[in-house]
């Protein structure tokens, strides 16, 4: 083992990335599929999607921010996630999330990495606005990632969601399940197909209160291509950074249509020089 360090502590950048699998290149660059890795120790991610939908005719932009942070390890991470919305006739802050994972698995040669997320979801929307539930709830997600091959890397989440009491004594509940596809062109370039399916409970509105109801509906999303070019920098207030700006169009079974916007910067802490030159070069 200990020949092993040295020999792998010995080799220089470069040579340590040509005996990496090409799909390792960029790790964080879905849309709507969760990946199991967290991040580094020393690298905070910071993460904006812009999705614009059009449903019916009608348009619905909604921005999001995302930060992760690692906590002392790459065991525990914790994020948050502050989204926006902008319809035709509103607009205003709909649920943040607060989020744990814990990296339960790591990803070898056989096994998939695993990495479970619990959310708090809290209740900043309004919800007459239906921006949010307008209670607390909370969210869990399953997710599995594996590099199949140099350049194939495949994704799969499964998870839920439960807001207590959100229609007088009623839960609502909702389900999604997805998957995906990576394939790298090169170190710095990927395309991608994802797909995800999500079952969810809403508070259907009524003139009186009394008259609310609880509505369940289905929605499906395939996004056929997305490519995610990388691009390194390098800045004065840290060490470096690696940009991921990406461009995807989604296809809705159900007729709708959405394009979304994805950017994803990575900041590196200045004192680990190696491992900058490890994925910046």
């Amino acid at each position: 083992m200990a020949l092993a360090w040295s020999v792998a502590y010995l080799m220089p950048p470069k040579a340590l990335i040509a005996s990496e699998p090409v799909a390792k290149g960029i790790q964080d660059n879905s849309f709507f599929i969760e990946e199991a890795y967290n991040q580094e120790p020393g690298v905070v991610q910071h993460i904006f999607n812009l999705p614009i939908d059009f449903t019916n005719g009608s348009r619905e932009i909604a921005p999001g921010f995302t930060q992760e942070w690692p906590v002392f390890s790459q065991t525990h991470q914790f994020s948050y996630t502050i989204p926006y919305i902008f319809t035709e006739d509103d607009n205003g802050m709909e649920d943040m999330r607060l989020n744990y994972r814990l990296q339960a698995f790591m990803e070898d040669q056989y096994t998939p990495a695993f990495a479970p997320r619990l959310s708090l979801v809290l209740p900043t929307g309004d919800r007459d606005k239906d921006f949010g539930t307008g209670v607390a709830g909370y969210e869990f997600n399953l997710p599995f990632s594996k590099i199949v091959s140099d350049r194939w890397t495949l994704h799969f989440n499964a998870g839920m969601s439960v807001f207590p009491n959100a229609h007088q004594s009623h839960h609502l509940t909702n389900y999604n399940v997805g998957a995906s596809a990576i394939y790298a062109v090169s170190r710095d370039f990927n395309v991608m197909l994802e797909t995800l399916a999500a079952w969810n409970e809403d508070i259907a509105e009524g003139v009186f209160a009394f008259e609310e109801t609880v509505e369940r509906g289905t929605t499906a999303i395939i996004s056929p291509v997305s490519v995610t070019p990388s691009t390194c920098l390098t800045t004065r207030s840290w060490s470096s950074a690696q940009l991921c700006p990406s461009v995807s169009r989604q296809i809705h079974p159900i007729g709708a249509c959405s394009s979304t916007a994805h950017s994803s910067t990575r900041s590196y802490d200045p004192n680990l020089g190696q491992q900058n030159n490890k994925l910046c070069s």
